[in-house]
């Protein structure tokens, strides 16, 4: 893939990659650039944004929207989470608008979390917490009441209705994709968006690609020159595959 969309010959002779430390956990396990090899032929290839500091597995990990359902047991990583935005504006009823807006249309959408639903009190305070989780979400608010907008899809998995000013009145659906194709750009499926945090600050997240590519080079190394970390648990016992990875129990990758 990488060959077909390389201008001249493509050829590398290293990975461009390096870990850092390999005997601590393995959410904390941190890789960073070295040089210029596969790595950064391939973020170039696919023009996705490169990692250009060192980053946690954890972090990386956290980021692929395949693995939100398969947290590493000890991550303090925020977690891709899915994301459908509604085709149309709504309109809004402003009188319990957190913050002051002119608006009269507003921007709705769905996101779907893998935790616990909060409680009737507690779920105006988690809203204003996972805004803030991520920072492409600033401004948004619940999408009408507490009791309303949360729904328990089973334990564990909720959805939660949110919303923001519009830009503009009038905004067409292909404005309003448009719009939401940087915060949570579509992954995959047609309309299926998910909210993917950047794991170096105040950096675009890369292509869903270049994690991947980061946890295969680390396992692979951890495999190589690490084996315990992969292979065995504590005292050398062999252990079921889920916990090697860190992988929280009853979590199936």
């Amino acid at each position: 893939m990488t060959a077909a969309h390389t201008a001249g010959q493509f050829t590398f002779d290293k990975h461009g990659l390096k870990i850092v430390d390999m005997k601590c956990g393995i959410p904390d396990i941190a890789v960073r650039p070295a040089g210029v090899g596969a790595s950064q032929a391939v973020s170039d290839a696919t023009e996705s944004e490169p990692t250009a500091d060192t980053v946690s597995l954890g972090a990386v990990w956290s980021s692929l929207p395949e693995l939100a359902g398969l947290p590493l047991h000890g991550t303090k990583y925020t977690p891709a989470a899915e994301f459908m935005a509604s085709n149309y504006p709504s309109v809004k009823d402003t009188e319990d608008w957190q913050t002051a807006t002119t608006a009269t249309e507003f921007l709705q959408a769905t996101v779907w979390v893998n935790e616990d639903m909060p409680s009737l009190p507690d779920r105006r305070a988690w809203a204003r917490d996972f805004l803030t989780r991520y920072p492409v979400l600033e401004g948004g608010d619940l999408w009408g009441d507490e009791d309303d907008v949360f729904v328990e899809i089973r334990p564990g998995r909720f959805s939660a209705e949110l919303c923001w000013p519009a830009p503009k009145d009038g905004m067409r659906s292909s404005e309003i994709a448009a719009h939401f194709d940087t915060s949570a750009p579509v992954y995959r499926f047609n309309e299926h968006r998910h909210l993917r945090p950047a794991f170096e600050p105040g950096r675009t997240p890369p292509t869903p690609l270049m994690p991947w590519w980061l946890l295969l080079y680390s396992f692979s190394m951890l495999a190589r020159y690490q084996p315990p970390q992969v292979d065995r648990g504590p005292r050398h016992r062999q252990v079921p595959r889920r916990s090697r990875l860190g992988i929280l129990p009853g979590r199936r990758p």
